[in-house]
């Protein structure tokens, strides 16, 4: 079920905004038919002001808990996945590392070391099979 949008922030999607929202509607359409299983949560670098970043893991952990309960699930797991290729520094930060202390039952999927084009910023399908591969795991 996407409920995806490339360029939006965690605070997009908190409740009561327009994307989380939408994202509940689907979710809810889908339930009628089948059975939540798991989220996915991928996120980019962003920009956020490095103290708003220290508490990316506590504001993730307040959307999926109210958006588990909007659902009507408890224990959904949610695995995060970062895509931090080509950024550095620390005004690219992916503080996804330490939501699954957060949020439980949670797992962190990292692309740190996966190796495809030249100085790319995109997944290429070789990373793209990695990465799927760390999932599984």
């Amino acid at each position: 079920m996407p409920a995806a949008f490339g360029g939006t922030s965690l605070d997009d999607w908190m409740p009561g905004t327009p994307f989380y929202r939408g994202a509940v509607e689907r979710m809810k359409i889908a339930q009628k038919d089948g059975k939540l299983v798991g989220m996915l949560w991928f996120q980019g670098p962003t920009g956020e002001d490095p103290a708003k970043a220290k508490e990316y893991a506590k504001r993730f952990g307040a959307m999926i808990t109210q958006l588990r309960a909007d659902l009507g699930v408890k224990y959904v797991p949610v695995i995060v996945g970062e895509i931090k290729l080509g950024a550095t520094g620390t005004d690219f930060a992916t503080p996804l590392a330490q939501v699954p202390q957060e949020v439980i039952p949670c797992f962190f999927v990292s692309t740190e070391g996966l190796v495809g084009a030249a100085d790319t910023k995109q997944l290429d399908s070789k990373m793209l099979w990695e990465y799927g591969d760390r999932f599984a795991q």
